[in-house]
């Protein structure tokens, strides 16, 4: 068992979601998601830690969260506020 499976106290779904996120300046880009748990995930891509972002996610919903770490092409984000999922028609 790796240091990082010992460390991560929920379960995580090893996924490769597409989804958005919502820039702090409004700016609305395409996003893929994996790692998803109920208190966070992995977003790929390069954000500046301490950012706030809305991430709109597949089966998830949208949310608040912060970028608490990013190396090598790869965030991590905890989320700030329970999901919202929107209603499907």
């Amino acid at each position: 068992m790796s240091a990082e499976e010992v460390l991560r106290s929920e379960e995580r779904r090893v996924a490769d979601l597409k989804g958005f996120v919502r820039l702090p300046d409004g700016t609305i880009a395409p996003a893929e998601f994996e790692n998803v748990s109920p208190s966070g995930c992995c977003l790929r891509g390069d954000y500046r830690i301490g950012e706030i972002l809305i991430a709109t996610i597949p089966s998830i919903g949208t949310v608040e969260a912060q970028v608490r770490w990013s190396i090598g092409g790869r965030s991590g984000l905890r989320f700030q506020s329970k999901p919202v999922k929107r209603a499907t028609a």
